[in-house]
């Protein structure tokens, strides 16, 4: 089994403080960004927890078992995997392909707050799922969800003050602390796959600005209908002016020039983000003009502002 640190990590700095005795946690494998939607800023490590002694209970030991990751100290991980499997990250196969949909089908209801409603979501979709490919593959799926579910806080803490942007970090100095923060107070999710026995992994959220999605997408020449279905391609659709703007400003910041984001209130409604305008920030083009423009649904903004069509997609 190859632990050793992807290309992709071997930045990321990490120590293992003495536990006790020889206990000790492993390589660490990094397991990607979790989502940049539904747990902006968020990667996920795992690793797994050696020399626990005889007679230990090892969701107890894995639970009080701390790392510096990332120049955070985690006092516990955010989840532990009592498998039988040799690897908790799922593989990347059919039926790994399939749990990932399932997930999806209900990361963003557990994201905002949705509850129970998300996780039946998952829970219908894998029913399913068991039918084509088996229970076991379900059981070894397990661990990929308990990183997702995990990784979904709700409230997410971004915007401080208002309601959340799905995907949206500021860019301002201790986002990462408080972050790391919201993870570590929510305990240790214990999870057991199958009969367990062989392996308890710990599964670490850690903070990561390459994990945040980008501030806004941009397209050339491109409509409101455009941008609409770009968003729809990705399973997402426009965001509104709520989830751009918060107490009249941009929650991801103001491009420089006169930028019209396509919002997701109804068919070519805009709103006015950029820089050229303070007196329009935030406000809709049938506020500023008094209608919709009649650019909007035809070549969009460009060819009469010289700026391409800025838009962001929320689940």
């Amino acid at each position: 089994m190859d632990l050793r640190l992807p290309a992709t990590a071997a930045l990321l700095m990490f120590t293992t403080p003495a536990l006790s005795a020889d206990l000790h946690w492993g390589d660490f494998k990094d397991n990607g960004c979790v989502s940049q939607t539904a747990a902006p800023g968020l990667r996920s490590y795992s690793s797994v927890l050696w020399n626990i002694p005889v007679g230990a209970s090892w969701e107890d030991a894995c639970a009080s078992a701390h790392v510096e990751l990332g120049g955070i100290n985690f006092p516990h991980p955010a989840a532990c995997i009592n498998t039988a499997a040799s690897d908790p990250a799922f593989e990347a196969s059919i039926a790994g392909a399939l749990a990932s949909a399932c997930t999806v089908a209900g990361i963003a209801s557990i994201a905002l707050g949705g509850g129970n409603g998300g996780a039946t979501a998952i829970k219908e979709c894998w029913q399913a799922f068991g039918e084509v490919v088996g229970i076991a593959e379900i059981e070894h799926a397990k661990p990929m969800l308990a990183t997702m579910t995990q990784g979904t806080i709700s409230p997410w803490p971004y915007p401080q003050g208002g309601t959340p942007l799905h995907g949206a970090i500021p860019d301002t100095s201790g986002w990462q602390s408080t972050l790391a923060d919201t993870v570590i107070s929510r305990g240790t999710k214990q999870v057991k796959v199958g009969s367990g026995g062989l392996n308890i992994w710990g599964v670490f959220l850690v903070p990561d600005k390459s994990c945040t999605p980008p501030d806004y997408h941009t397209l050339s020449n491109a409509n409101w209908n455009d941008a609409s279905a770009m968003c729809s391609d990705m399973g997402m659709k426009l965001c509104t002016r709520d989830q751009l703007c918060d107490g009249g400003q941009p929650v991801m910041g103001s491009p420089s020039g006169d930028v019209w984001a396509a919002t997701g209130e109804g068919a070519n409604t805009w709103v006015s983000v950029g820089t050229a305008y303070p007196d329009r920030m935030c406000k809709t083009h049938t506020e500023v003009i008094g209608s919709r423009p009649g650019w909007g649904t035809q070549t969009g903004p460009q060819v009469h502002t010289g700026q391409q069509t800025a838009f962001r997609c929320c689940p």
